[in-house]
């Protein structure tokens, strides 16, 4: 299975990546960590993919100590808004992990969340996590493999 994250470093993603990478070792499947980078924010990074890379591998194996199947990382910069872009990133995956992250009702009249801008781009599936989720008693994860209570 191939699994694909978005991981900005916020809370919201370190549980989605904790999930990800939870499911990718249950199935014996492969985690593929994406940064989406705006231009804006490329520019200000200095258009250093590179390193934007490196330190995305950094703050991901922060999160995971002890990573448990193969990984790939990936800075992708694009002109569309961060969950096109994501969406178009991850087409190969069997499945998309992303956070939630909860933003105020003022904001949510004016601006889709990524959760909402993923799932009405992409034809995969999408997993939408918690902050606060407890992957180690996800009866989800359980399901995956045919574990039962």
């Amino acid at each position: 299975m191939r699994i694909a994250v978005g991981f900005d470093g916020h809370e919201h993603s370190h549980a989605a990546l904790r999930w990800a990478h939870a499911a990718a070792v249950l199935t014996g499947g492969s985690l593929q960590v994406l940064d989406i980078w705006t231009l804006t924010r490329a520019a200000s990074h200095h258009s250093d993919v590179g390193k934007g890379r490196r330190e995305l591998e950094e703050r991901t194996r922060a999160v995971l100590t002890d990573p448990a199947c193969p990984i790939t990382f990936e800075v992708v910069v694009s002109r569309n808004r961060p969950g096109q872009a994501l969406a178009d990133a991850t087409q190969e995956a069997d499945l998309i992990v992303i956070g939630h992250r909860q933003i105020d009702t003022l904001h949510s009249h004016f601006a889709e969340s990524m959760a909402q801008q993923v799932t009405s781009l992409t034809t995969r599936p999408v997993l939408v996590v918690p902050a606060d989720c407890d992957h180690s008693a996800d009866p989800l994860l359980d399901g995956l493999v045919g574990r039962t209570t």
